[in-house]
């Protein structure tokens, strides 16, 4: 499964003919110990030890298998030394299984950080124990072709990349042929990749950074267990870089944020499915495409503590699931860029329930700022206002609830579109946008008012059910707004995209708390050639591909209005309430009579002179 095929280092061998001595451990530059072990003083003066758990260093190999900077092991005690390099390949099948420990004290007298680089551990075809390096490490190669066995059991360092390839290594790209069981970073991965068959376990207490270089900040592996990083997911410069690609992933926490870079695909997750997903920070797109994107296969869960933000890049600050989710959390904002698709939260499949915290708000024209699902949604929840974004599904979406307002912007968005029906939507404040479904909605609740504007008037629209019964389809069962209308529609037996195909099409019960101005209610009703409703030539829905049951006949049950009839401020347009049958009108406290049956009343309503109750 490796990623990159790796060159080996070969170093030359110096035969030195002495016999091995046992000597008792001293702080001293590059001095050979004991067949395990290994001291030497580090470049800023640090001492250092360095442990393996096989007796395998010689004077004969020891030159061979570590590599500094200036001086050799048993040399000049005086140099200050830069371990390039840990090389095992020379040793072969006794290496199997060997741990590497190295440690760094900080010498009273010469100084030094506490800490020691180590550029590189190479052990190609040969599966390693556990390797901990007390400082930063460049890169470590290890594992065989025969992958029962783990090629590296654990790997725990201070860091990786920090000092990029000037501590000796040829470049900063780890490779483990075989599984990682475990590994942990105290503090960042900075421009550094890791790629394994597979990882139990990663912790990385900081971050995982990328560079200016094409895949780099970059963890790979098949399939990954429990991954946990302290800080963020950063792109850099380069492509693919601050990137995360398994194949399944159990549990990834991100303490940070996930940051796009310059790079295309820079700030990036990648897998088949992953089961739980926990950012405690922002999802923010980069300057580039693809930047700043989490691209699942399936998912459980994701909670997103912070906002989703995109940019000028397509495909930018985004997730984007392919299959089902069962809950989504965003504790922000949803918000779109300027680029098409970006600032989006897409699920292919069915998603169960989704939250966001605060706003869906739409950055530019094209597909952003909004939530696309290709399935159903169980529920939905936007704490703050669905400004100029949308809510797509292609199933049934359970329910909606706005906190705030859904509003209309200059792109004609604000819209909750579903192919499937609705339940219920409860919005805290205004609607000036639409609410459109191919099939029907239970009931709506505007706790403000519905307010659109002269030729982009506020909707609501709705066709009627999938199965209705032999005396009803109810498009539209309740709708209930506390506050004024003005400039609106409702408009039963009208596809998405205010496409008329329902004949038979019902409203239950229409309450308004305030005055209604310029608006109409019509159901199963076209306007005719006026392009005005509630004038003489409004007509019954028809057509090819229109449903109209002889059984059946459209009808608004009730409508309530609490407050009066007003004048659009434009004297040339009519409005009007129509269907076949309207069941019974109130308006300003006084209820209109209106006749049992169908197909009987023509009342022109209040002293405004622009609205008419038609029954067609």
């Amino acid at each position: 499964m490796n990623r990159r095929s790796f060159s080996s280092s070969r170093e030359a061998r110096r035969r030195i003919g002495l016999q091995v001595e046992q000597l008792e451990f001293r702080c001293t530059p590059a001095t050979l110990v004991n067949p395990t072990t290994l001291t030497y003083q580090d470049i800023d003066g640090d001492d250092v030890r360095v442990v393996l758990s096989k007796p395998i260093l010689t004077p004969l190999n020891a030159n061979s298998i570590f590599k500094f900077s200036a001086g050799t092991v048993n040399g000049s005690n005086s140099v200050k030394q830069q371990l390039h390099a840990i090389n095992l390949t020379n040793v072969g099948v006794p290496a199997e299984g060997t741990n590497i420990t190295l440690t760094a004290t900080r010498d009273l007298v010469n100084g030094g950080d506490g800490f020691a680089a180590v550029g590189q551990i190479n052990a190609t075809g040969i599966d390693l124990g556990a390797v901990s390096v007390d400082g930063d490490l460049g890169r470590v190669l290890a594992g065989d072709l025969f992958f029962p066995l783990p090629g590296l059991t654990s790997l725990s360092v201070h860091s990786m990349g920090a000092y990029g390839t000037s501590t000796g290594a040829p470049d900063l790209n780890t490779s483990i042929n075989g599984a990682l069981s475990s590994l942990k970073v105290a503090t960042d991965i900075r421009a550094a990749s890791i790629s394994a068959n597979s990882i139990g376990s990663a912790t990385i207490g900081g971050s995982i950074i990328g560079g200016s270089d094409f895949d780099s900040g970059v963890l790979f592996a098949g399939d990954i267990g429990v991954l946990r990083i302290g800080g963020n997911l950063a792109g850099g410069k380069g492509d693919s870089t601050g990137d995360i690609s398994c194949q399944k992933l159990q549990t990834l926490t991100i303490g940070g944020s996930v940051l796009g870079g310059a790079g295309t695909s820079s700030g990036h997750i990648s897998a088949a499915h992953v089961g739980v997903l926990l950012i405690g920070g922002d999802v923010v797109a980069g300057v580039a495409d693809d930047s700043g994107v989490i691209v699942l296969g399936g998912l459980n869960s994701c909670v997103i503590g912070g906002s989703v933000i995109g940019s000028a890049g397509t495909f930018a600050g985004c997730v984007l699931i392919s299959g089902d989710v069962a809950s989504v959390h965003i504790g922000g904002d949803l918000v779109g860029g300027s680029a098409p698709f970006s600032g989006e939260l897409s699920i292919g499949g069915n998603l169960g329930s989704a939250t966001v915290g605060g706003s869906v708000i739409r950055g530019g024209f094209g597909f952003n700022g909004e939530v696309f699902v290709g399935g159903g949604i169980g529920t939905m929840s936007i704490a703050g206002n669905l400004l100029d974004g949308e809510i797509q599904s292609a199933g049934k979406i359970g329910s909606v609830t706005i906190g705030g307002s859904i509003i209309a912007g200059d792109n004609f968005g604000g819209d909750i579109r579903s192919t499937g029906g609705i339940g219920s939507i409860a919005i805290g404040r205004d609607l000036s946008g639409t609410i459109e479904t191919s099939k029907d909605i239970g009931a709506v609740l505007i706790r403000g008012s519905v307010v659109g504007s002269f030729g982009k008037p506020a909707r609501i629209e709705a066709v009627g059910q999938a199965v209705p019964s032999k005396t009803a389809d109810i498009a539209i069962g309740r709708i209930t707004v506390l506050g004024r209308v003005e400039n609106a529609e409702i408009l039963a037996g009208y596809d998405v995209g205010e496409t008329p195909t329902n004949a038979d099409a019902q409203i239950g019960t229409v309450f308004v708390g305030g005055n209604w101005i310029a608006s109409s209610i019509v159901a199963g009703v076209t306007a005719g050639a006026d392009l005005n409703f509630g004038t003489p030539d409004d007509l019954k829905i028809s057509g090819p591909g229109t449903k109209d049951e002889p059984s059946l006949s459209s009808r608004i049950g009730t409508v309530t209005i609490r407050g009066q009839l007003l004048r659009s401020d434009f004297s040339s347009l009519r409005f009007g309430f129509v269907a076949e049958e309207i069941g019974h009108f109130s308006a300003g406290g006084v209820t209109i009579p209106v006749h049992a049956g169908k197909h009987n009343d023509v009342i022109n309503l209040g002293i405004t002179g622009d609205v008419t109750l038609r029954e067609v």
